[in-house]
């Protein structure tokens, strides 16, 4: 009981001694110098106009090492602080920039130990713009009775933008690949859209062009017998010895395989209302298929007599 009754007489000083421990312990403690690592965002400012970084450019945080008291290190990590790396200076090419700790600031008696990575290399180009032509990619056929005459893309020149170093190498942007399956074309013409075949780093005006097909048929020439068709007005008598013609001709290869295609070309004698009577040697009208040529004819003219 009498243990008692004088921990109860002196509870007083008991807490005091207790309190007084634990404010030695936090003091000793909270003035230990410790050490940790800290990620600070890097952050890159005055990189001169139509420059550009094409290397070393991705890292956009550093590892800090700070020493400081535990107290002031639990502050740091609360608070935002960022490495500011001023490119004003730099030039075209290699760029080593030195991470130094003095450009990091931090509150209190703290001291930044080590940064890393301590050196970064940056390569730095200029930004150009370059006009260059369009070159259309292709491959395939059309159907064996045709041929490709041009193809042409539009617009036939476009403006890029990229860095110097990359584009004075270009001499011309490809398009992606067009593929043509043994087509059977509708018109001898047909446009198609396609995008551009451009690196990442190439900037164009346009991200697709109309490409233009142009086809011709192919064709055979040939010597074609033809009768001569008379036309005259009522009232007059016209006779002529000439009753055929030949020609020669380039016809397409498709209307060859087609049965009667003789009877598509016609030849037409016209005689005029206001003739008169005699002997005449009139020139004579040759109606063709569609993309057949004239490439001679005999007679040149046909040998009339008017009555």
């Amino acid at each position: 009981m009498g243990k008692i009754r004088d921990f109860i007489n002196n509870w007083q000083y008991r807490f005091l001694a207790l309190g007084l421990a634990f404010l030695a312990w936090y003091l000793v403690s909270g003035r230990e110098k410790v050490e940790i690592w800290v990620d600070v965002p890097l952050e890159i400012i005055n990189l001169p106009p139509n420059y550009l970084i094409t290397n070393g450019g991705m890292l956009n945080k550093i590892q800090v090492r700070i020493r400081g008291t535990k107290a002031l290190l639990e502050r740091v990590e609360e608070k935002k602080i960022s490495y500011t790396l001023d490119l004003s200076d730099v030039r075209k090419g290699s760029n080593v920039l030195v991470l130094s700790p003095k450009n990091l600031t931090f509150p209190g008696p703290l001291e930044v130990v080590e940064v890393i990575p301590s050196r970064l290399e940056l390569v730095i180009d200029e930004l150009v713009v370059k006009e260059v032509p369009v070159v259309v990619k292709w491959e395939g056929k059309v159907s064996r009775y045709f041929e490709l005459t041009s193809v042409q893309a539009r617009p036939k020149i476009i403006t890029i933008k990229g860095p110097s170093t990359l584009l004075e190498n270009i001499k011309d942007i490809k398009t992606k690949l067009i593929e043509i399956k043994d087509r059977q074309p509708e018109s001898l013409t047909w446009v198609e859209k396609i995008g551009l075949d451009l690196l990442p780093e190439i900037e164009a005006e346009v991200g697709e062009v109309q490409v233009e097909f142009k086809l011709a048929p192919k064709t055979r020439e040939l010597w074609v017998r033809r009768p001569v068709e008379l036309k005259k007005p009522q009232d007059l008598t016209v006779v002529s010895d000439q009753k055929f013609v030949r020609l020669k001709l380039a016809l397409p290869l498709y209307l060859l395989k087609r049965e009667g295609w003789r009877d598509m070309i016609q030849v037409r004698l016209e005689v005029k209302k206001n003739i008169q009577p005699g002997n005449y040697n009139l020139d004579y009208q040759v109606i063709l298929p569609p993309y057949t040529q004239l490439l001679e004819k005999r007679p040149e003219r046909i040998a009339v007599q008017v009555k």
